[in-house]
């Protein structure tokens, strides 16, 4: 009877110690489990945490880089209008067009005789309006010409413009005017710099230019004819324009305004190098593509880029 009673306590403890054997043991898995969890879970929620952080850098970042090219572009249309509008009267050029006289080049008055050819010309860009521009351009599958300055933080914006198969051309590196034309080294340099800036971010070599305030500016004592023999040293040909937009000017112009001048401004001629501006300030600029490319688009006009094809427009120089 003892005996018995003795194994049964026996009995008793070796369950008790298995039930806490197994107790530890599940213990011990569930903590092994819960730490398994944890490493997946915390790396991941860590990398969450980080993405969101640094999302949120990047926008701060983007809108800082908005700011500052806002800023860019606003000195520049602040001293655009001081400037061409004193040094250029667009109603009031002499207008000479030079034709195509490489025979080996089919002109742009042969490929399409006929026909009024439009050149749409934007200065001063890019802007954070050259995305819309050439989204208007592409949607009626026609191109332009976009005479840029140095410009950070537009890279995109330039190489869309030649990727898209409009023509690149400069226009100067900063739009300094007394800088630009202060002697014929200045002005050397000037091209030099722009030129190079333009390679550097997209690998072309630009061909073409236009003058601050075009070829008949009054600004430099420097004969004109002394810098386009700079051009012509740097294979550049400059290219002034023979119909302006107005929207040069210091008060901004209705869309309207833009249209009604580009239109009345084709009219009897059959190369129109229209004047624009890609800047800060001339959204109406923007708002009146439309309506302007349908207008002659309907009176069977075509639009075409700048290239070594199309008769050069240029002023009357001041020499």
């Amino acid at each position: 009877m003892e005996e018995s009673k003795e194994k049964e306590v026996i009995k008793e403890v070796k369950s008790d110690d298995a039930s806490k054997r197994r107790k530890r043991v599940n213990a011990i898995k569930r903590f092994i489990v819960s730490m398994v969890i944890i490493g997946i879970l915390l790396p991941n929620l860590m990398c969450m945490y980080l993405f969101v952080k640094l999302e949120k850098i990047n926008h701060r970042l983007n809108d800082i880089d908005v700011a500052i090219a806002e800023i860019n572009d606003k000195f520049v249309v602040e001293e655009v209008q001081a400037e061409d509008e004193i040094y250029y009267s667009p109603d009031k050029l002499e207008e000479l067009v030079i034709p195509v006289d490489n025979e080996n080049i089919v002109s742009d008055s042969e490929l399409y005789e006929g026909r009024k050819r439009v050149y749409l010309t934007f200065d001063d860009g890019p802007s954070k309006y050259t995305d819309e521009i050439l989204d208007i351009l592409n949607e009626y599958n026609i191109k332009a010409t976009f005479f840029v300055l140095a410009k950070d933080g537009y890279d995109d914006q330039y190489n869309r413009i030649v990727r898209e198969g409009n023509t690149l051309g400069i226009h100067s590196y900063s739009h300094v005017y007394d800088t630009i034309y202060a002697s014929e080294d200045s002005f050397r340099e000037d091209v030099t710099a722009v030129a190079d800036y333009v390679y550097n971010v997209t690998g072309l070599k630009v061909e073409f230019y236009r003058f601050p305030g075009g070829s008949s500016n009054r600004v430099s004592s420097v004969p004109t004819s002394s810098f386009i023999n700079i051009l012509n040293e740097n294979n550049l040909v400059y290219f002034d324009w023979n119909v302006a937009s107005g929207d040069a000017v210091s008060s901004p112009l209705s869309s309207s305004q833009i249209y009604n001048n580009v239109i009345n401004g084709c009219a009897g001629r059959d190369d129109c190098v229209v004047l624009m501006h890609d800047a800060v300030g001339k959204h109406s600029t923007v708002e009146a593509l439309p309506s302007i490319i349908e207008k002659l688009q309907s009176e069977g006009a075509v639009f075409l880029p700048i290239t070594e094809g199309t008769n050069q427009i240029t002023h009357k120089i001041n020499d």
